[in-house]
């Protein structure tokens, strides 16, 4: 093709913006000689505005070369009752301009414009016109965009019972995620449940040690008044220490929340007090993804990072807390990136305190 004019020789009338939407709709429909129609048009007007607003650039012509190619790809967004086309083209090229540093975007498009912001054929002398092969040099840009050719595209129309059957599908999905609703109710139904009985079988613990608690104290009575000797003595007194250590201990049940997937994970935290000392102990896990690993924390302080042996998913875990925790605790095991974080990212797989 030829290089464009140095100046577009458009009247500025109602009948120019209708050709111009007519042109554009061409440029629509794919075809690429429509562009460089419209470019003829066009771009005097449109380098103006870029060489004015990016004054002494020598990429100006490579902003040009960006708003065709994004005439070409939008020109399905154009609508005509909105408003003209030369404006609309005016705005995408602004836009491209805001992207660029330094941009001069207090241009006024008056200056190479007509009252209807419709290009004329004058714009600044002293500005060049485009090169002779920007053109080329757009319009092999947009037959690498282009995969179809307009004279084999094959007009599609919807058949009429398309809104039934989207109204079929959309029932379908409705009660098929009504179904999934009523599964999860189910499921955290279960795991209420689940929770309620190891509430029961932590109360029958603590029930346990309250007796062992009393019997020792029976012990310590019945001593003084027993006639034994020392060693006997000490050895009832030990015997009784260990006795009275179970009942500091503090026992915490961890659950998955109702959100997790894993209804048969479970975890018993034993911690004493006294000692700052505890165990956690883990079952029913399954095997972290590759690059994770679960993570127990106290609080928001992390303990460690959980090995699970892969045939049992079962796991322990020895912790040592500072002298300034108190009771009660909040156990979280949690599923975070391999060799642990300094502070909880994952999900939450198991908690209780």
């Amino acid at each position: 093709m030829n290089a464009a004019p140095s100046a577009a020789i458009i009247p500025p009338d109602e009948e120019q913006h209708a050709i111009d939407a007519q042109i554009l709709q061409r440029v629509a429909a794919g075809d690429a000689s429509a562009l460089g129609e419209l470019y003829d048009r066009w771009s005097p007007a449109l380098l103006a505005v870029i060489r004015l607003a990016l004054p002494g650039n020598p990429k100006a012509e490579d902003v040009l070369h960006d708003v065709f190619v994004t005439i070409w790809d939008k020109a399905n967004d154009f609508e005509a009752s909105r408003g003209h086309a030369y404006p609309w083209a005016l705005m995408l090229t602004r836009n491209r301009l805001r992207e660029i540093p330094g941009a001069d975007l207090r241009v006024a498009p008056e200056a190479i414009s007509d009252g209807e912001h419709h290009p004329v054929a004058k714009p600044a002398p002293s500005l060049p016109a485009p090169s002779a092969e920007l053109r080329q040099r757009i319009l092999a840009s947009i037959a690498a965009h282009s995969t179809t050719s307009p004279d084999h595209v094959v007009p599609f129309f919807l058949p009429a019972w398309t809104a039934w059957a989207a109204a079929g599908v959309f029932a379908l999905a409705s009660g098929f995620f009504a179904i999934k609703s009523f599964n999860v109710r189910g499921q955290f139904q279960s795991l209420r449940e689940n929770e309620r009985l190891a509430r029961i079988e932590a109360q029958s613990l603590h029930n346990l040690l309250e007796a062992e608690r009393l019997l020792s104290r029976q012990q310590i009575d019945a001593l003084k008044f027993a006639q034994i000797d020392a060693s006997a003595l000490r050895t009832a007194l030990s015997e009784l220490k260990n006795k009275t250590a179970l009942t500091e201990l503090k026992i915490s049940l961890l659950a998955a929340p109702a959100a997790r997937n894993t209804p048969t994970a479970r975890a018993v935290a034993v911690w004493n007090p006294r000692t700052q000392e505890g165990l956690c102990a883990i079952s029913g896990l399954p095997i972290p993804p590759a690059g994770q690993d679960y993570q127990l924390w106290i609080g928001a302080t992390p303990v460690n990072v959980v090995t699970v042996d892969p045939a049992t998913g079962s796991a322990r875990v020895v912790f040592k807390t500072s002298a300034e925790t108190q009771h009660p605790l909040v156990f979280t095991l949690t599923l975070e990136r391999q060799g642990g974080a300094s502070t909880a990212e994952g999900p939450v797989v198991l908690r209780g305190e």
